[in-house]
């Protein structure tokens, strides 16, 4: 989820203002960096310190003095040094943008409101249009696979070949749940011209020809091993006659259309 959502955050926008900049995380936050790099401080996460408020008086504005982060730390784990603490303290507070701690050193804590941060506080926008925030995991994920998904090199390949081919349902219907699982895979390779076939395995140097070891006639691409070999011209006919009468009350003008070829290697 930590790696979607980094692929996802240059198209978030966060505006932090005077109702939650009191509970902003410290840590592995881009907002909040030294040199750069986002901090990451074990010693301050064990002990709770989290967020900008765990570092704030709660009724005084300000930060908390140094001896005061030693002590919760100290709690946590005994033998840390005071100079370290204070030292990472120090790279923390020099962190923060500054606007924050201008608005920290003159307000308080507003710890009775109880505020979090939810997905209404943050903006997101999708090819310059600004869309609600995911609030369940799916959409979430939808929105990654639209934002950084690529389409398989294989589609190119098949809309080429058959322009009106809906891929689209042939990604559903070849992972159908009620298919064995050794139909799934194999739809899957022939969707993604993944099968090695001989002509793929002699571009990968693990044969020394191309020819089909069924018929010892042609090169072994994909349509040749499920379509056009001549041991299969039996099995292709018997389809074509199975086809054609199990349409038998299906529109004459989409039987005339349709690519047996196509069916055969991508159903309808």
């Amino acid at each position: 989820m930590l790696l979607a959502w980094s692929k996802m955050k240059t198209y978030v926008a966060f505006e932090a203002n005077e109702n939650n900049i009191h509970e902003i995380p410290l840590f592995f936050n881009s907002s909040v960096t030294k040199e750069g790099k986002l901090l990451n401080y074990k010693p301050f996460i064990f002990a709770g310190i989290t967020k900008v408020k765990h570092l704030t008086y709660e009724v005084i504005p300000g930060f908390l003095k140094f001896i005061a982060i030693h002590e919760i730390l100290s709690e946590k784990d005994a033998d840390l040094k005071y100079d370290d603490v204070c030292k990472f303290y120090k790279n923390v507070l020099v962190s923060l943008p500054p606007e924050w701690v201008h608005f920290i050193n003159e307000n308080i804590n507003p710890v009775s409101k109880n505020f979090e941060i939810t997905a209404d506080c943050f903006s997101f926008s999708v090819e310059d249009k600004e869309v609600p925030m995911p609030q369940s995991s799916r959409t979430f994920y939808n929105l990654l696979i639209q934002l950084v998904g690529k389409s398989p090199v294989s589609e190119s390949y098949w809309i080429e070949k058959y322009p009106e081919l809906e891929l689209s349902k042939c990604y559903i219907f070849s992972n159908l749940y009620i298919l064995p699982g050794e139909c799934r895979e194999l739809n899957f390779q022939v969707l993604h011209r993944t099968l090695f076939t001989k002509v793929k395995l002699l571009k990968c140097n693990m044969t020394d020809n191309d020819t089909c070891p069924v018929c010892a006639q042609s090169r072994e691409d994909l349509e040749h091993m499920f379509i056009n070999c001549v041991n299969l011209s039996q099995f292709t006919d018997f389809f074509k006659d199975f086809l054609l009468n199990f349409m038998c009350n299906v529109d004459d003008n989409f039987v005339n259309t349709l690519d047996f070829d196509q069916a055969m290697l991508m159903c309808f």
